[in-house]
């Protein structure tokens, strides 16, 4: 009986250690990342409609849709790192008519699990997105969350699973059709470091 809190504590204790161990990456080290997957549509919110929000895909009025991004971050201190993304992504509404969207984002970055093999970046971006639906488009503010696991297969190359939230807000003046969206992006990743 007495094996079993000394076997949990050194199972804690293993999976907890690389968190601790000596850093994988230093200062001005490199990852290039491309991401390819679905995109979800959480929420929706019509302010015109005293604040009406919606929920999954019907609620939305959208589909499930392809999202893509290309990143690149640089390391500035051996657990943190800054870059940018840019995206594509897009889906189809009830109506049958196509929703792109673009991002354009600065990222910070967090590594608090590197182990050389295996990593967790962990991400906030921030910037802008060019919205386009029917006949016209526009640019509004987007911001992201994401976590991923990354496997790297060799010294340079791995791949991974990502996922997170991102928030599109769309203002008019007149406040007509303004609006909050979220999406859930899980991708696929293909990265590069060096």
């Amino acid at each position: 009986m007495r094996k079993r809190p000394a076997l949990l504590i050194l199972s804690i204790l293993l999976l907890v250690s690389p968190l601790y161990a000596v850093p994988y990456y230093d200062n001005g080290s490199q990852i290039f990342t491309i991401n390819a997957g679905a995109t979800v549509p959480v929420s929706a919110t019509w302010f015109q409609e005293n604040n009406r929000t919606e929920w999954w895909l019907e609620g939305t009025r959208q589909s499930v849709g392809a999202y893509a991004s290309l990143s690149y971050e640089v390391f500035l201190h051996p657990y943190f790192a800054i870059g940018g993304q840019l995206g594509f992504m897009f889906d189809y509404s009830n109506a049958g008519k196509i929703f792109t969207n673009v991002p354009v984002l600065l990222k910070v970055s967090a590594f608090p699990l590197q182990t050389g093999r295996w990593e967790i970046p962990i991400s906030i971006g921030v910037g802008g997105s060019y919205m386009s639906y029917r006949d016209g488009g526009k640019f509004t503010f987007m911001a992201t969350f994401e976590i991923g696991l990354r496997y790297y297969i060799t010294e340079s190359w791995g791949v991974g699973l990502h996922t997170g939230i991102q928030f599109v807000p769309e203002f008019y003046v007149k406040n007509i059709d303004s609006g909050m969206f979220t999406y859930m992006p899980i991708t696929l990743s293909a990265a590069y470091r060096h």
